[in-house]
């Protein structure tokens, strides 16, 4: 796949709630993560990995209100997309938080995401 249809098949799967999914489909086996500086356990290497930092966020949301994810922009083999989301936490505290998302793909897949957003 093209870093276009990467991007467009990851901006898809978005929307329609199967993030979740997009890392069996779209990720490399030794794909990375990457959270904000000083974000505890904020990166990761390798799909399972990935798959349990993500599992382990999910864990915390008890609801999500609003998920927004704009169209990607493409440059060489990377993209970006802005994202949006409103959820409430096991807590019961509510967060509404915007980040860019940047995505490097190699050979049809990702195989690194970082996440920019203000702390």
């Amino acid at each position: 796949m093209t870093t276009q249809q990467v991007a467009d098949r990851l901006v898809e799967m978005g929307r329609s709630g199967k993030l979740d999914q997009c890392y069996d489909e779209l990720f490399a086996q030794d794909a990375e993560s990457h959270e904000m500086a000083g974000v505890p356990n904020g990166s990761a290497k390798g799909l399972d990995n990935l798959k349990k930092k993500s599992e382990a966020w999910a864990r915390d949301v008890k609801q999500v209100h609003e998920l927004r994810i704009s169209d990607p922009v493409i440059g060489g083999g990377y993209f970006s997309v802005s994202m949006f989301i409103d959820v409430e936490k096991n807590d019961g505290t509510r967060t509404a938080d915007a980040e860019i998302c940047v995505y490097k793909v190699v050979d049809g897949k990702i195989a690194e995401e970082r996440f920019f957003y203000t702390m």
